[in-house]
Order: structure tokens, then sequence, then C-alpha cells
């Protein structure tokens, strides 16, 4: 499903749419069988100089003035309302003190491992040897290759850190990189020529854009972040460029972070896809592709970045893991990383899946589809607080291109849709009020989505 709605703030007219004891702390046990597939094949024990690179998530003890804060900065009267903080005053306000920081590095570094501090203090980005890693956390590595061909390492055994750091890391991310984030991607109609589909002309015309743009309103000093779990081909983009006349627009940027894919894959489509959504509506706007780790939870690694960095003010994420069958540390990590997105004035705008209630379907798919999960579940982060989840419609037009109506997206019989549902984790925040939110569904949890925009490939986006 594509992230239309990324681009809200530059079009208004869319918004209306769219712990353990701290004495030997045990966390995120490792494991000797990957969770994602039933065939992967392993392959040995990992090489002790391979690098490896992971994330240790840290302990906001301003957790509580954090939650009050970020209710009062969208609440209208209130002192911090719309008053929104750097990453450094993010993590002065609400992280660790710099003695507790200075002892985590201290550990780390003692290893020999190379350690960056994020600014808001929500994590620590570590690399080195897998001997090295081994020796500090307690943990083995197995290298492992799927039927696809991706090999990746898996730990072995429960990631340990002393006693007296244990009230300070919350938790160790990354050490497991089998590729787990499944982008949210259908069928979409390729360019060839005009070809059929929405165009950026006929998305101008439905969407009321064609007034912003005929103003001089083509993205201008915007930046928007695409968290991308694989890579792109610039070349498509240069074709998109030419085949609808976009003149002149910034090219695009990659942040490539350690993990992040190294040559094209499977997902390298749906990179392509945010792009072109993005640069057609706003092509005028600086994107920024932020190439993560895909891993279960690829998410905190990148999402900080994006932060400290301090680049964008707008974020699409069209990648997704089905919430019932996430790391529960892994969710809380990446939490403090929304949180300190959201607390940046950042707007994340996050797919809400493309599997309708059912969202862990695509987990441990089986050929019997008697054997599939059909469990009600939601896909994460589209859950989370911080973030405005995007749901998928069907669009109808004119054949001048102009809007006549739209609808949810669903194909029962094909097991798609657009995603939707009630968090199995996540309360309702205060700010999710409004017609139609109390109904009788509603349990007090986080509902999705929030907004939503055209993602059935029966009227999907031009790609080339």
């Amino acid at each position: 499903m594509k992230l239309l709605l990324a681009v809200l703030p530059l079009v208004a007219l869319l918004a209306a749419c769219a712990g353990q004891p701290p004495s030997q702390k045990a966390l995120t046990p490792g494991a000797s069988q990957p969770a994602g597939q039933s065939d992967p094949t392993r392959l040995g024990s990992t090489a002790a100089g391979e690098q490896v690179q992971f994330t240790v998530s840290l302990r906001l003890p301003g957790a509580t003035d954090l939650d009050r804060y970020l209710r009062d900065l969208v609440t209208p009267g209130s002192s911090s309302y719309q008053h929104f903080l750097t990453p450094a005053q993010f993590g002065s306000r609400f992280g660790l003190p710099d003695a507790r920081i200075a002892a985590i590095v201290a550990w780390l570094k003692s290893a020999g491992l190379a350690v960056e501090v994020m600014p808001q203090r929500t994590s620590v980005a570590v690399s080195g040897t897998a001997a090295a890693v081994s020796g500090l956390l307690g943990v083995d590595f197995v290298d492992w290759q799927n039927a696809a061909g991706t090999r990746y390492h898996v730990p072995v055994g429960a990631v340990v850190v002393p006693a007296e750091l244990g009230t300070d890391v919350d938790a160790v991310l990354g050490l497991n990189t089998e590729p787990l984030i499944r982008p949210a991607n259908v069928p979409v109609p390729v360019a060839a020529g005009a070809g059929d589909g929405l165009l950026p002309d006929t998305v101008a015309a439905a969407y009321e854009i064609q007034p912003l743009h005929d103003a001089g309103l083509h993205g201008e000093g915007m930046t928007i972040a695409i968290v991308s779990f694989d890579k792109f081909t610039p070349s498509d983009v240069t074709l998109f460029d030419q085949t609808f006349g976009i003149h002149g627009a910034p090219p695009v940027d990659v942040v490539h972070l350690e993990g992040g894919a190294e040559e094209l894959g499977d997902g390298s489509g749906e990179v392509a896809l945010d792009i072109q959504v993005i640069r057609g509506i706003a092509p005028q706007a600086q994107i920024i592709s932020y190439e993560g780790p895909n891993t279960s939870d690829g998410f905190a690694p990148t999402m900080s970045r994006i932060v400290a960095d301090g680049r964008a003010q707008i974020v699409s994420i069209s990648w997704g893991l089905c919430e019932n069958q996430s790391s529960l540390s892994a969710m809380r990590a990446e939490q403090r990383e929304f949180a300190a997105a959201f607390a940046a004035g950042l707007s994340v705008f996050t797919s809400s899946g493309d599997d309708a209630a059912f969202d862990c379907r695509r987990v441990n798919v089986s050929d019997n589809p008697m054997e599939r999960d059909l469990t009600p579940g939601v896909d994460w982060p589209s859950g989370s607080p911080s973030v405005i989840s995007v749901g998928g419609t069907f669009l109808t037009m004119r054949e001048d291109g102009t809007y006549v109506d739209e609808a949810g997206w669903e194909e029962p019989l094909g097991g798609s849709g657009g995603g939707g549902g009630l968090s199995s984790f996540v309360e309702r925040p205060d700010w999710q009020v409004g017609a139609g939110v109390n109904n009788s569904s509603s349990n007090g949890r986080r509902q999705v989505p929030d907004v939503a925009g055209p993602a059935d490939p029966s009227s999907g986006f031009v790609v080339t």
C-alpha cells in the first residue's frame, strides 16, 4: 500500500482524509532457530571477524513527564502546545544523565566496539566483530540462509548486561538479522508511455492539488524521509521524471545505515513506489531514502537516525510487521523513537497494511488456507500512538480525472485489503476522538487507520 498521504502537510486539502531484576538482566533471548520461516538452512557458526551491528535501547527516566509533554504538545492552551524539541533537548529533558550514558559507553568500548550515542538519548548505535560482540554480550551467532538465498545471522542464548547497567539498558536490538519486515506492496500498473492508472496529473485533479501547483506550491523547502528496507534504481526515478515532464527536481538523497541492503532485493519495488508517488505530487520536495536494516527491530535504528539528523519534516513508512508476532521489547524501544520524532514535530505516516483485519495472515504462509493465521491483528508501527496510520481505498474518478468517490479497499476472495482494527497492546491515545471512534468494537485500544488514500491495485499508481 502506498502512502499518498505522506505529503499531507504539503497538500492541506488531503488532511481531512487523511523488566527483569537488575542483577544479570537478561534481554531479548536469542534463538537457535529463525522465527519467520519453517525451511531455512543452517550454515554454521558466524565467522569471528564478521561485522555485527546492533542497537542498545535506553530507558527514559523522564517517561512520565514525556507522556504528559506529548499530550500537552497537541492540546491547545497548554504551555507545551506546539513547543517542539530538538533531539538534544529531548535527550536532556527525558533521557539518562551524562554519567549513566558514559558508563554504558565505557562498557561497550571495553570490547573494542564502535559506539554512537544518539542525541535524543533513546539509543546507542554499536558495531564490531562477531567475536567481540559474543564476548561482551554472552551470545553466539549462527548463520542461516532462507529459501530466497538471503544469508543472515541469529544469536543463540540470552543477552546479559552488567548488573550496574541493568536498570538503564532496556533492550539490545538487531542481533538477529533475519529479514522479517515486509513491504505493504501491491501490484500497480507500470508506465509504458502514458499507461493506465493514477498518473501525477490525475492525482492532482482528483484530490484538488492542481490549484496548489498553479499557485507555485510544489513541495519547495520541504524534506521527506522514506524508511526503506531495500534499495532503488536511480534511473527509474530519472525515467519517471522524463515520462511525466518533471524538471529540476532535487536528486533523491540516500542515507545508508550499517546493516542496510547492499543490493536490490524483493522490496525494491516498494521503495520505487514510495519515491515516485511523492515525486509526482510534490516534485520539488527533497526526498531522503534512509536504507535501514530489515530485521524484526529495524525501525529503531532507522527512526533514531532520521530524528538525530533533523533534516526531514515528514516521514513515510510503507513497511510493517504483524503486531501480534512482534517483539514487545522491540516495540517498546521503537515507540521511544517514534515519540522522539513526535516531540521534534515530525509527521510520521505509516501504512496500515494490505491484509485487512488479518495482518498476521502472511506470517509462515501455508499452502493450506486453513493453516494461515486469521487472528485479527493490526500492523506495527501503524499501531503506534505517535504515528498517523494510513489505510487504503478504491478511488473512482470521472473520465476527466475529477473525483467521484472512494470506498474502503477490500478483496475478501483475494485475501487483501486496507489494514485496520484494534491494537492488542497499545491504549487508545487521548487525541483519538471524533465521529465514529466510539463504536461497538471499541475496547480502549488504539484504533487504526486514522486517514486513508488510494491503495487498491485496481486504482493503483503508475510507476516506472
